[in-house]
């Protein structure tokens, strides 16, 4: 009895959240540790300037004030062009991309994306700068990317399980001969491939309201030209991919359908290559994102690995019982062949797990079609706090979300435990603030998110949810000097 008793007392403290508030300095603080724990000799320096950037910024996030938020927004964005190159030659250089890649005839050159990212992101401030000007609805993109990279980090950092319930799906993504279970270099392949996904989840914005805008502009202008009886300039608002985009293109499909030829996925491969194309032909942020970090030069190389080297391998297993002198020299040269094309296949279907679950955090009800997919859209939506928002011809203010608090519970596989309290001011509200929680009300979000998932479960897609994570969402706000509370369990 008192053996149970204690048992029960133990699973029931297990159960009480020991939630942890969710502040930058919390984050920054996380990363900070794991640097030293990267171990690569060339990065030292990379590692050491990254840490001055990181000291930098939480100064800079205790100065945040109503009459300097601007000024010092322009500051972060500046700073996170600089952070953005040592991220990425830390965490994603060493593990995920080689230099150059090669095999036999093919030569597959390295992502401009990742050689250059600091000009990226200065190329994507200026684009954020005119629609803070132009447009009528904007929301900051770039500071927020690299706040949904810390938050993922720092449940990477904290809680083993994500790690291995991350790294369960990822081997068995990668190439049959070159699948380990326990991989010494798990941990940061897991960090690389997070940071891909998370840095760059947002990038193809800018491409997506360039179009977005264009299509406004025809639409208002027509008439005008109508009447006026000229000739409206020849305008092309279908998003035209040139050749190295289609190259792009290909290799991201060929990809998709090896990835999704596996038990009970493949059946569903056209239904989500149609989906896929269709966002590329509306110039969906979240497919152009993927694209962006995906190798142009590889379709031939996955055509080689699937049909000629599979082939041979298929064909000596047939003559197993076949006496021949050259057997076993035969045999020893496929291996030495499959194990290069399979390191080279590798290096390319890592940042390929990114761009897919990049590819799909802007179609949430699909959320289930990889543990990476759910775990970037889960940490997109809950990167609310500080981020900056503007309306109309309203000064940029920050979205009024005020902070979040965070657990995990481990039971079958796990289930991530979020309070999001938002701030709504008390007495007579502006027209923005009305606006913003009438546009962003974290309710709504997050019910329509959770119908939209139940919706595919419930269809001819429900036999691939498994192996999805829990989300317990409470969300704390005040209403007319009341605090209310919300709860919403995903799936």
């Amino acid at each position: 009895k008192k053996f149970l008793a204690s048992l029960i007392s133990t699973l029931n403290n297990s159960e009480k959240m020991e939630m942890v508030e969710i502040t930058d300095r919390v984050l920054i603080e996380s990363l900070e540790k794991k640097l030293p724990n990267i171990e690569v000799k060339e990065l030292e320096q990379s590692i050491e300037e990254l840490q001055k950037l990181l000291s930098l910024w939480k100064q800079k996030q205790g100065r945040f004030q109503p009459n300097n938020r601007k000024k010092l927004f322009e500051e972060i964005i500046d700073l996170c062009a600089e952070i953005y190159p040592h991220i990425v030659n830390i965490t994603c250089k060493p593990f995920i991309f080689s230099s150059p890649l090669r095999h036999g005839d093919i030569e597959i050159k390295n992502l401009r994306i990742i050689i250059d990212s600091s000009t990226f992101i200065q190329a994507l401030k200026k684009e954020q700068d005119f629609a803070f000007e132009t447009n009528k609805i904007r929301r900051d993109n770039i500071i927020h990317q690299f706040r949904v990279f810390l938050l993922g980090q720092y449940f990477l950092s904290k809680y083993e399980h994500i790690v291995n319930w991350l790294w369960e799906d990822l081997w068995d993504f990668l190439p049959r001969n070159f699948q380990c279970k326990e991989h010494p270099d798990k941990e940061k392949i897991i960090l690389g491939v997070w940071a891909l996904a998370s840095l760059f989840h947002d990038c193809g914005r800018g491409i997506e309201s360039f179009y977005k805008n264009l299509r406004g502009l025809k639409a208002c202008f027509e008439e005008i030209f109508r009447i006026f009886e000229v000739d409206m300039p020849a305008i092309n608002t279908d998003m035209q991919l040139n050749d190295l985009w289609e190259r792009k293109k290909e290799t991201f499909f060929k990809l998709l359908e090896y990835f999704m030829d596996r038990g009970e996925k493949s059946k569903y491969y056209k239904k989500i290559k149609s989906l896929l194309e269709r966002a590329i032909e509306n110039s969906n942020h979240g497919i152009l994102s993927a694209l962006l970090i995906t190798y142009a030069e590889a379709g031939p190389l996955i055509s080689r690995w699937n049909k000629k080297d599979m082939q041979l391998s298929m064909d000596i297993s047939a003559d197993e019982g076949t006496d021949t002198s050259n057997l076993a020299k035969v045999r020893t040269m496929v291996k030495k062949s499959q194990k290069a094309t399979g390191e080279v296949i590798s290096k390319v279907t890592l940042p390929f797990y990114s761009a897919l679950a990049i590819a799909f955090h802007d179609i949430e009800e699909y959320w289930f079609l990889t543990p990476l997919t759910q775990f970037l859209i889960l940490c997109d939506n809950l990167q609310e706090w500080n981020r900056l928002t503007k309306l109309g011809d309203q000064s940029i203010m920050i979205f009024p979300c005020e902070k979040i608090q965070l657990d995990v519970e481990r039971k079958e596989n796990f289930c991530i435990k979020v309070q999001i309290f938002y701030r709504e001011r008390e007495g007579e509200k502006s027209e923005l603030e009305r606006e913003i929680f009438k546009r962003w009300n974290p309710k709504k979000r997050w019910s329509d998110f959770k119908e939209k998932v139940k919706a595919k479960q419930t269809a001819d897609l429900f036999e691939l949810y498994k192996n999805q994570v829990c989300a317990k969402i409470t969300i704390i706000y005040s209403k007319n000097g009341e605090e209310k509370t919300i709860k919403i369990s995903i799936p």
